[in-house]
């Protein structure tokens, strides 16, 4: 058995990345320059000091969000139309350029930030700052575009989401692809701006820190079922730990049973592979009086439903049904990058629903970790069960400041809010206006979806105290409410259902799968949630 699970961790290579991001221009590199539609050639002319026209006869660029034009030794890479500008316009465009550069582009290019994008990002930042975006405050709306989801920004977010773009988009989830498309070995990139090199290389840092993480966990996401299960993700997680300097604690076997974490075995105890909780820490040495963040995450490393068996159709990609799980453990492993000066805990709920004589079945009942009866009347609400238990005892050990879960938890979620959004379920509103401000600097949206006890009618059950599902009315709201039965009411919590965001089904390689949302708004998350 021990042989089988080395064989598998042989596939375990938790990706590096070939970028090498410099605060200065580099000497012989290619010149990349992000232009905007609007941009002429006679603007590009006098940035460059150059007299030959770049654009041909044309006055103007033409290219689309993320479309290359080379010229000699200038790269130019498409913004689309500046008075359409968004910052997620960054992420779409320096993306593809990731791609590029590791298949057809030079190995050395310095990255150009003109003027017209600093321009650009202050007129956007005022946006916000005089309410331009509100018709109810602003009288010239007649006049004027509306931009969604708007809030301050600056060139530091710009330069940060833009290392951050290159850097998905230099990484491919082929990753068992025999012929892989990616030549380079490395790719050294310079960036000249008006920031000091000081402050940039600071930016840089933590740009890389939150990319790489972000891969880590679109790797460890893209694993399929027969290499990613209970025991070999704890073999991934004791490598996380080693790297990042955390601390570990697996709960497995007859332990789980003896401390009653029965929802997470009510889960697992169909598959081969028993299931386990992962806790961890990340605690600075100056922190011992202060409460900790805990992030709790579903992870089930693969979803058939159970007893309740899923339709065949794109089942495949509920290898995907561990992001929360994946999310939580790259975010612990952020807050060590930080240096934050608080405790973050880590709580992982890992399993596989799979159907067998020893599964669950409908109409079951158990007793969670806090003592709740539940019966289950669907198997394939399973991840529930997993973080009910997981909150209970996260909320009883370490009686945490915050305690925020993550699951991709329910089909209802995507329908509600579909690939664009994560649903975001709290009863505190102080602590949901600072996930959405992280949200909106982050710029991985979130939406906020009732919280209300009213709901509760539906969860009854004849035999227990709840029942696993409500219905198909509110089913992303019930799930919610099926959890706040495992979580104190002193206890801020959020839960955010990630079923929407947490993976694509189209698109290239270093595009569709794992999407790694989350890590990006956590970073800015770990700041706000201490912001007075």
């Amino acid at each position: 058995m021990a042989q089988k699970t080395k064989d598998k961790l042989e596939h375990f290579n938790i990706p590096n990345s070939i970028f090498h991001f410099h605060p200065s221009e580099l000497k012989d590199s290619f010149i990349l320059v992000p232009v905007f539609q609007e941009i002429t050639n006679e603007q590009i002319q006098s940035l460059l000091n150059i007299n030959e026209p770049i654009f041909n006869d044309d006055l103007f660029f033409r290219k689309k969000i993320g479309e290359i034009f080379q010229k000699s030794n200038y790269i130019f890479l498409g913004l689309g139309e500046k008075k359409k500008f968004h910052p997620e316009i960054i992420f779409n465009a320096f993306k593809p350029l990731g791609n590029y550069l590791t298949q057809a582009g030079p190995s050395k290019i310095t990255i150009l930030i003109p003027f017209y994008i600093e321009e650009t990002i202050l007129e956007w930042s005022n946006i916000y700052k005089e309410n331009q975006n509100d018709p109810w405050f602003n009288t010239n709306h007649k006049e004027k575009s509306y931009f969604d989801y708007v809030y301050d920004y600056n060139l530091k977010e710009f330069i940060k989401t833009m290392i951050y773009s290159i850097e998905l988009g230099g990484f491919s989830l082929g990753i068992y692809k025999n012929q892989k498309n990616h030549k380079k070995s490395r790719v050294d990139i310079g960036i000249n701006t008006s920031l000091k090199t000081k402050e940039l290389t600071q930016l840089i840092h933590i740009a890389k820190y939150i990319a790489d993480l972000t891969n880590a966990y679109r790797y460890i996401a893209s694993l399929p079922g027969n290499i990613l299960n209970p025991e070999t993700y704890e073999e991934y997680a004791k490598k996380i730990i080693k790297i990042y300097k955390l601390n570990i604690k697996i709960i497995k076997d007859k332990e789980l049973e003896k401390q009653g974490f029965n929802g997470v075995l009510a889960v697992g105890k169909g598959a081969q592979k028993s299931p386990r909780v992962i806790i961890v820490e990340y605690k600075p040495e100056k922190s011992k009086n202060k409460k900790p963040l805990v992030l709790v995450g579903k992870g089930i490393t693969f979803d058939t439903g159970g007893i309740s068996l899923k339709p065949a159709a794109e089942m495949h990609e509920m290898k995907y049904d561990m992001c929360g799980s994946a999310l939580v453990l790259h975010s612990v492993a952020l807050a060590s990058q930080l240096k934050l000066d608080y405790p973050v805990i880590g709580i992982l709920g890992i399993a596989e629903n799979i159907p067998d004589a020893n599964a669950s079945r409908p109409g079951d009942v158990y007793k969670a970790w806090n003592g709740v009866t539940v019966e289950i009347q669907n198997t394939d609400a399973e991840g529930r069960l997993v973080l009910g238990d997981i909150l209970a005892y996260g909320a009883k050990t370490y009686n945490p400041e915050v305690i925020l879960d993550f699951a991709t938890l329910t089909g209802a979620c995507i329908i509600a809010l579909g690939h664009n959004a994560a649903g975001v379920m709290t009863m505190s509103d102080y602590l949901y206006q600072k996930i959405e401000k992280a949200s909106k600097i982050s710029l991985e949206r979130v939406w906020r979806l009732p919280h209300w006890s009213i709901y509760d009618e539906q969860l009854k059950s004849d035999i227990a105290d709840i029942r696993n599902i409500g219905g198909r009315p509110a089913g992303t709201v019930t799930a919610m409410r099926f959890l706040s039965k495992f979580v104190p009411e002193h206890i801020p919590w959020a839960h955010f259902d990630i079923a929407g965001t947490a993976w694509l089904s189209s698109g290239p390689d270093y595009i569709k799968g794992a999407t790694g949302w989350g890590i990006k708004l956590m970073e800015i998350l770990f700041h706000t949630l201490k912001e007075e």
